[in-house]
């Protein structure tokens, strides 16, 4: 056991507890993601990233069909991100979009 359990910071040892955990919220509508990872390097943390913020997009963009080319995938991409923010419902958001959290937003078509 480590010493914020134990209290006690003269016994040290790499056994349980030194995993990191790496945790991502959304500020505003305050949902969470985490994963215990090994370590705390860039590497790591740049990943956990990605998969914190990526998982909707695979799924809903990049994945959602077959596409020609990486530039007909792109062209895909910015019409997807202003469905996912504008038109798509949210069920943690009352099934309502993300830009509705937005005090000043301006209603697209």
């Amino acid at each position: 056991m480590g010493h914020r359990i134990t209290g006690d910071r003269s016994k040290r040892g790499r056994k349980a507890g030194w995993e990191f955990l790496h945790v991502c919220v959304d500020g505003h509508s305050r949902l969470a993601y985490s994963e215990m990872l090994p370590d705390e390097k860039a590497a790591s943390a740049s990943c956990f990233l990605i998969r914190a913020v990526g998982q909707t997009s695979i799924k809903e963009w990049a994945y959602k069909r077959a596409y020609e080319s990486s530039a007909e995938r792109e062209e895909y991409l910015q019409p997807w991100i202003e469905q996912y923010n504008y038109r798509r419902p949210h069920s943690a958001l009352n099934r309502k979009p993300p830009i509705t959290r937005l005090e000043n937003w301006e209603q697209r078509p």
